[in-house]
């Protein structure tokens, strides 16, 4: 006859040996991209001449990186709250939908502050930070 219980232990080995191969790949993706964005930076600071440009390309490299941080923690962790609400809960709001608000409120502030300082309507309290990257 047919052992069913080998088939089953087979399947979930399989199961298990697939998961590990999926979270391999993960960590070394991961790793090869952290790794890539280090030299990546190395070159930009070491390469760059100019003080001005380097003040730049280190404010961009610095926006780079803030907006990894927020994209990832408003598109990929907060969507885990809502797995958390019960499914017997009355409303069970759209973890997507949601987000995506988060992030076009975010987005909404930036847009709101550039068109200020555009138009002139920015009142300074005092607070220069224009030294910020100055590396004379």
């Amino acid at each position: 006859g047919l052992n069913l219980t080998n088939a089953s232990d087979t399947d979930a080995d399989s199961e298990i040996l697939d998961q590990n191969i999926v979270w391999g790949m993960a960590i070394l993706t991961s790793v090869l991209l952290l790794i890539l964005s280090f030299l990546l930076s190395v070159i930009v600071v070491f390469c760059i001449k100019s003080k001005k440009l380097l003040k730049y390309a280190i404010a961009g490299l610095i926006a780079l990186a803030v907006g990894a941080l927020l994209g990832d923690a408003i598109i990929h962790i907060i969507p885990e709250i809502f797995h958390e609400i019960p499914e017997e809960a009355e409303i069970k709001p759209d973890s997507v939908i949601t987000s995506l608000l988060m992030l076009t409120g975010v987005f909404s502030c930036y847009i709101l502050e550039k068109a200020f300082i555009a138009c002139g309507i920015v009142h300074n309290h005092g607070d220069e930070h224009d030294d910020i990257g100055n590396f004379n």
